[in-house]
């Protein structure tokens, strides 16, 4: 049989003969064929380039240069080491391409201390110093004691306030602060030195003076330890009239040295305040008082408001009744005469301070005068000798009184007598 060969023309390629597909290669006897075997005894990557190793294949590495494969005899797994030369490189000045490290600025970091350390603040131990070179500069921050502001071309002001305690006597010395030097005036005034900060304890003057001595002023802002000139003290020796004292040690003494006599003692005057006659009315245990029409001068006091508790309410178109025209003291008040049937009496005064020129009403409060048994027939005083009742000027005094027995009956019962008060005045 014949055989015959096709020869590719120029621009031809084998994909020009026909036939075959793209997992199919032409083998040596011209015919296209699917390889049977696609394990490979080895391959080499070429540098930088990658391979993957599908699920269920292996790959097989052959010990070479730097490189040694050793079998887990345990296992059967293997290890693969590599190997790689130590190599000592020496780099001089100026041999680096970025941020070249010389001889000198090794020298700098030798100087470094151990423990040193970047800080963006410190603080320093008390009693501690620190140096700040040329064109350094140090932050301040606003904190306990320390005040930091801004001025207006940007610098900045630290101000330090010492605060309690803050300075101990070791830490100020001598001449430290003193004026005009260190304090300007009005620095310091009586707001910045609160009551009683500074006791005996705490004051040293030199010199330190004697009991009997004083600190006296000099007019300059100095102060001198001073003894006072002669004069009186107490316990001492009385001075005479011709030094202007009085020449005694008791007021009485004092008196006749000067020649006053009674006329420097004040006198206490007794009185007669009020002293009026009356027919009193009394019926069932009702209080009565005088007429608030006509008043205590009218002898029918007969006006009873029909209660069994004395009024405290008196109004401005009442009579005034007894007005105090001066501050004194009631002492006395008394019923004189006699009574037309065996009562117990009740009387009190009621005292008031009236709104004068005014429509108010007065209220009134209650002093009690006389609470006992009046008998019939007998001629009868009744009441309080030491009352001791202060009234001022134009205050009002109403009496009102009544009888604490027989209050069922409708029978009225008469006291006829007299209502007498006496006061004292010290003139």
């Amino acid at each position: 049989m014949a055989t015959w060969k096709r020869i590719l023309s120029t621009g031809e390629s084998l994909a020009d003969l026909g036939g075959g597909s793209g997992s199919t290669f032409l083998r040596k006897d011209g015919t296209w064929a699917t390889p049977t075997n696609t394990v490979y005894s080895g391959w080499t990557l070429a540098a930088g380039n990658t391979s993957t190793v599908a699920s269920g294949k292996s790959v097989t590495f052959g010990a070479g240069s730097n490189m040694s494969i050793s079998q887990m005899v345990s296992s059967g797994n293997h290890t693969i080491t590599f190997s790689a030369t130590n190599t000592t490189y020496s780099v001089g000045d100026g041999g680096l391409t970025q941020k070249n490290f010389t001889s000198t600025l090794k020298t700098k970091l030798d100087g470094i201390a151990s423990s040193a350390d970047n800080y963006g603040s410190w603080t320093l131990a008390a009693g501690s110093t620190t140096g700040i070179s040329s064109g350094q500069a140090v932050t301040f921050a606003a904190g306990t004691g320390l005040g930091v502001t801004q001025g207006g071309t940007g610098n900045r002001t630290v101000t330090y306030k010492i605060t309690s305690s803050g300075v101990s006597g070791s830490q100020l010395a001598a001449g430290a602060v003193d004026h005009p030097s260190k304090f300007a005036t009005g620095v310091v005034d009586n707001n910045a030195i609160s009551s009683n900060a500074v006791g005996a304890s705490q004051l040293y003057v030199s010199g330190n003076g004697s009991s009997s001595q004083f600190l006296r002023s000099d007019g300059d802002g100095t102060m001198t330890w001073a003894t006072p000139s002669a004069g009186y003290s107490s316990g001492g020796t009385d001075v005479s009239v011709a030094d202007g004292g009085t020449g005694a040690s008791t007021a009485s003494a004092a008196r006749t040295n000067l020649g006053v006599g009674v006329m420097g003692t004040k006198d206490v005057v007794k009185f007669i305040l009020f002293q009026k006659s009356a027919r009193f009315y009394m019926k069932y245990g009702n209080y009565y008082v005088p007429s608030t029409s006509y008043g205590p001068d009218y002898y029918q006091w007969s006006t009873t408001f029909s209660s069994t508790s004395p009024t405290t309410a008196w109004l401005a178109t009442y009579h005034p009744m007894i007005y105090v025209p001066f501050a004194c003291t009631i002492e006395q008040v008394y019923l004189t005469g006699y009574i037309n049937n065996t009562e117990t009496v009740q009387m009190s005064l009621m005292k008031g301070t009236p709104s004068w020129n005014g429509t108010g009403t007065t209220t009134l409060t209650a002093h009690s005068c006389v609470n006992t048994s009046f008998t019939s027939g007998q001629r009868t005083r009744r009441g309080a000798s030491n009352l001791g009742l202060s009234v001022a000027k134009g205050d009002i005094l109403v009496p009102t009184w009544r009888k604490s027995t027989n209050t069922f009956s409708s029978t009225t019962r008469y006291f006829y007598g007299n209502l007498v008060i006496t006061a004292t005045k010290n003139v």
